[in-house]
């Protein structure tokens, strides 16, 4: 049976860390990810200013994810991470394998040989979006995006620095 990755921010409960760390974009991870950002910014000042004025919803897409990731979901062509922030923080959070059916304001869709590489640190997020890697559709005119966009470039290299902290098993590693 496919597993569900939900939580609001209220409910992160801490999730226990195996030795060699939980598996890529499982939900332990994700909630793992979660809470090492949600800590990072209650003590980093510049982590909290740079994310802490975001609003928006986002479904993060990723596709071409090796089957015993897809598995995790109920073996679905893609694994979507589906982020709501309001004002900086994670409000709610899901995953699974289908597009949401709730509204979004991004659709950010990413192949998973990239995506890897972005969490491992061998490649920046400016790059992999300049370079066609990474594709950012605003969704229903969500015209605030133009204004972030800049900022969401720095933003995402700080969180992904913070997410990098997470002991981490990738789908190849045993």
């Amino acid at each position: 049976m496919a597993r569900q990755a939900h939580a609001t921010r209220e409910a992160l409960p801490p999730q226990p860390v195996p030795a060699g760390g939980s598996a890529f974009l499982s939900p332990e991870w994700i909630h793992q990810v979660v809470a090492a950002i949600e800590e990072a910014k209650a003590k980093d000042p510049y982590l909290r200013g740079l994310v802490g004025d975001l609003t928006f919803k986002v479904a993060y897409v990723i596709e071409d994810a090796p089957s015993c990731v897809r598995s995790l979901y109920g073996n679905g062509s893609k694994v979507v991470v589906c982020v709501s922030l309001r004002n900086g923080a994670v409000e709610d959070f899901k995953a699974g394998s289908r597009t949401p059916s709730h509204p979004v304001d991004l659709i950010v869709t990413v192949p998973y040989g990239i995506a890897e590489k972005l969490f491992r640190g061998e490649i920046g997020a400016a790059s992999t979006l300049l370079g066609g890697e990474v594709r950012v559709k605003p969704v229903n005119g969500f015209a605030a995006w133009t204004k972030m966009a800049a900022k969401s470039l720095v933003s995402a290299s700080q969180v992904l620095k913070t997410a990098r902290t997470v002991p981490t098993r990738f789908s190849l590693e045993s």
